[in-house]
């Protein structure tokens, strides 16, 4: 997830579709500008889509951290099955060792993963605006048109 939020979103298009923009006719600047516009949409939703994906991969893993069965958030009614009372006593003791050392930033990851996702995607978004020169809805209309990448 980190890789994958370290890489900036697509800011903009290295014109790949004309070299020599002085020799064109409006019409043909035109065209130009519309095919440089629909590749930086299809970049913007190529590396949003990577991003959706290494979030929720994110999301789900520490969601299972969290949600262990069982496990180190087990309540102290599961813990009595220990052969004595002193495992017992050394049984919980542990468990709230750990739960306080690593709850809080087990849940401070998942906020983290779902906080950094939407900032990347609001700049991702944003920056698209001002390209497309576009309202934010129409962007997002623009990009969700067409599923191909």
């Amino acid at each position: 997830w980190k890789e994958v939020m370290a890489s900036p979103p697509p800011m903009t298009v290295t014109s790949k579709i004309v070299h020599n923009r002085a020799a064109l006719n409006q019409t043909e600047l035109d065209i130009a500008n519309s095919a440089e516009r629909r590749e930086l949409v299809n970049q913007k939703r190529r590396a949003s889509r990577k991003v959706v994906e290494a979030a929720d991969a994110a999301q789900n893993k520490l969601n299972e951290v969290l949600t262990y069965g069982g496990g180190w958030l087990a309540q102290e009614d599961s813990i009595r099955g220990g052969s004595n009372d002193e495992e017992a006593t050394q049984r919980r003791e542990q468990l709230e060792i750990i739960q306080s050392r690593y709850l809080p930033r087990a849940a401070f990851m998942f906020h983290s993963v779902c906080d950094s996702t939407a900032a990347w995607m609001a700049d991702s978004l944003d920056d698209a605006v001002s390209v497309l020169g576009k309202t934010a809805l129409a962007t997002l209309d623009s990009a969700s048109d067409n599923t191909k990448s």
